[in-house]
């Protein structure tokens, strides 16, 4: 935690690649530091990911990702071994954040005189689709009533059902 904190100085890290066998990776800037992740110490990370409670996650990390507190999600790959406990080898976290005002510039394209259009965001992965949306209906609930089903706890990243980040 303390090399991550000391890496990102002036920096905006959008993700962290922890893989077996592999240095941690801290992108975009494709920083590599450490040693090689072995089983055991992923097993340790896991663990306090998780806060050393893995089965209260294990529904999410079926599904190949888990989010925690702040709405951070950690995508998850590996392998369900023959007496059904999983192997992971690559965790990839990917970093919330707000950026409070990025929509506004689109807003006049998604609704008009008291309507919100069917809208669909496209991207590829990385470009800010949830952070973009978190904004939407942040600048929309100033106008309509909103309602959001978060079923990833990303948009809102809700703790006990409360939300973290500003949806309006």
């Amino acid at each position: 935690r303390d090399e991550i904190a000391r890496r990102r100085h002036g920096t905006d890290i959008e993700e962290i690649r922890i893989r077996v066998g592999q240095q941690i990776e801290l992108l975009p800037m494709n920083d590599r530091f450490g040693e090689k992740i072995s089983v055991q110490k992923m097993e340790e990370i896991i663990n306090f990911l998780t806060d050393y409670s893995f089965f209260a996650y294990e529904e999410q990390i079926k599904k190949g990702y888990f989010t925690l507190e702040g709405g951070n999600r950690i995508g998850v790959a590996g392998a369900i071994n023959e007496d059904g406990g999983m192997d992971i080898t690559a965790l990839n976290i990917r970093i919330a954040r707000q950026f409070i005002g990025c929509s506004k510039q689109m807003l006049d394209y998604i609704k008009n005189a008291g309507l919100i259009y069917n809208t669909l965001i496209v991207s590829g992965p990385g470009i800010g689709k949830t952070t973009y949306l978190r904004d939407c209906v942040r600048n929309l609930s100033m106008e309509f009533k909103v309602g959001v089903v978060d079923e990833r706890s990303e948009i809102g990243a809700a703790e006990f059902g409360v939300p973290q980040n500003d949806l309006g």
